[in-house]
This record gives C-alpha cells, structure tokens and sequence, in this order.
C-alpha cells in the first residue's frame, strides 16, 4: 500500500487538474497538501456509539510542513470554521483549535506549529501537526506522550493503547470477551509502517508499556 501511494495520488492528481470552477481550486488545494504529507496515523481508547450519538475517545493526525498548515487554513476559512489559540499543558508548540458542531461524535480539530525548524536539504523547514480529536487529552499524547525522534516520524503511526477499555467501551464486550480481562487489560496494539530503501518497514508491538513519566 505504502509503495503505491505516489502511483495513485498521481492518479486523483490528473483526476483534479480536469476539474473546472472554484471547486477545482479547493481540490487541487486539498491534493497538493495530500502530496505533501510527512505522515499520518492516529489512536482510538474507546468508541461508544447509543441513542445519544457516537462517544469516542481519539485522535487522528497528519504531519505537514508549515506552508500546508497555512494552506489548510485558508481552505477552511471559506467555511464557518473558525480557528482561536489556545494552550495545551505540556505542550510546548503553537496550537489553534475549532469545533466542528454538526458533527455527531465530538470534534476538535487542531492546527499546531513545532517550536523550531528541521533542516532538509539546504533550507530550515517549519512542520506542525492538522489533528482531529474528542479533546485536549489526546492531542497531549500526541504532541508530547508518544516517544519520537523529533526529525523523523513513520510514515503512518497507529495504535489501541489499551485492548480491553476499547473492548469494554461496547455493550456486550466486557460479557463475551471477560475471560480476558486480565490479559488484556493494560495491552496495547501497535503498528508503525515506513518505507525504507525502497522497501516497506512494519514495527508491530502488543504489549503492555509503563504510564509516561509526569
């Protein structure tokens, strides 16, 4: 999947250059921020979905450099949403937030800016992070509680970090699955996917990992 995803991008890339009118603007737009992507990826704790609509507990996340951050927001600024600073405990980069209010699961997406610049090539390059979650907590984990080289990310970074919360989140998951309570409680499942060399890298962990330091 990874070793075609130019192949296809160029595809969808042709498709948008055919369009006509200002939608083909913002497509075009949306496509060249896709084909700059560093990575993507995310985390689910739990998801609970009843009569009052869908509870959920994640985040979603691509990493971008800083020309795309500003990109989007323009996009964006051509509808009703409206992005305001805020501060994250333990958050040491720039983080604008705004809410998507029709949306039937909580929605926050977050605009963030990396302290600092990464050099590639001959010039410094600014990233940040265009992140949607249900709060605060998750985007902490994101930018603060995942451990990571600060110049590298893999190319797509996902998890569950706690195997029977999210079984537990459903109706009749703690019934037809409680014969592993013990086991899973506290287990995690996690797969990060690069390519390198031209070959594709899979790092596959389910185990249990200490609480971060505070």
């Amino acid at each position: 999947m990874l070793e075609t995803w130019p192949s296809a991008l160029g595809m969808i890339e042709r498709w948008g250059r055919e369009q006509k009118g200002m939608e083909a603007g913002i497509i075009r737009t949306v496509l060249d921020i896709l084909g700059r992507v560093e990575g993507f990826g995310g985390s689910l704790r739990s998801l609970q979905i009843g009569d009052r609509g869908v509870q959920t507990d994640y985040v979603a996340y691509s990493r971008v450099q800083g020309q795309d951050l500003a990109l989007f927001r323009s996009l964006v600024g051509l509808s009703s949403m409206r992005f305001s600073p805020v501060t994250v405990t333990g958050v040491d980069a720039k983080v604008e937030a705004a809410g998507l209010s029709e949306a039937e699961a909580p929605v926050q997406v977050y605009l963030v800016t990396d302290p600092g610049t990464v050099r590639l090539g001959d010039k410094d390059v600014e990233f940040g992070w265009i992140a949607a979650a249900d709060g605060q907590d998750r985007l902490k984990w994101l930018l603060a509680d995942v451990e990571r080289d600060k110049e590298t990310n893999p190319a797509f970074y996902g998890e569950l970090p706690d195997l029977w919360r999210l079984i537990g989140s459903f109706d009749d998951g703690p019934r037809d699955a409680g014969f592993l309570q013990s086991w899973l409680t506290g287990r995690g499942f996690r797969l990060a996917a690069d390519v390198v060399g031209g070959r594709v890298r899979l790092d596959l962990e389910f185990a249990r990992r200490a609480a971060p330091a505070k």
